[in-house]
């Protein structure tokens, strides 16, 4: 059976193993971790900041200016247009939610606003017309939440309607 080496153990004179030896403890100390604050990021005055912004760019029509963000903001004020409530989001919801907004625009759109902003314009014009006739019948429905709006299937549907001529 073989035996196991003994560690080395710093004595003086052996300058090279401290020398390694310090240079391990200093490559393994563990790094201090970077804090990511959401709320830091998606702080109200930065939704009043996009607000503002969402505002000069539907003036403007500028869609190709609209960061995810303002997309995000449109789509609260939306809901809250259409279902007559608040859209109830922490600040890593919206800070999830733009991370899935950008996403859309970059896997489904190729990343043009403008495309993902007709998009949105057709989801809501349909939903309004869906909201509105579940309110005559009485009947319960779901809402569109931010990840039925940047799913594929979504963006299928959208794409099919643009296809025959109603989108």
């Amino acid at each position: 059976m073989a035996r196991i080496p003994r560690p080395r153990v710093h004595a003086p004179g052996n300058e090279e193993f401290t020398a390694a030896s310090e240079a391990v403890d200093e490559w393994t100390k563990p790094r201090p971790k970077r804090q990511r604050s959401a709320s830091a990021n998606y702080t109200e005055a930065k939704m009043l900041a996009a607000a503002s912004k969402l505002d000069d760019v539907i003036a403007r029509q500028a869609w190709d200016e609209a960061r995810p963000v303002e997309f995000l903001v449109l789509f609260m004020r939306m809901y809250l247009l259409i279902y007559g409530t608040p859209l109830v989001a922490s600040a890593t919801d919206r800070r999830n939610a733009t991370l899935m907004i950008a996403g859309c625009i970059r896997n489904y759109f190729g990343g043009d606003k403008v495309k993902f902003a007709d998009f949105m314009r057709w989801t809501w014009r349909r939903e309004k017309r869906t909201e509105k006739w579940r309110r005559e019948n009485n009947q319960p429905g779901r809402v569109i939440g931010i990840r039925l709006q940047c799913s594929s299937a979504f963006v299928s549907d959208w794409r099919v309607d643009v296809e025959r001529g109603r989108g």
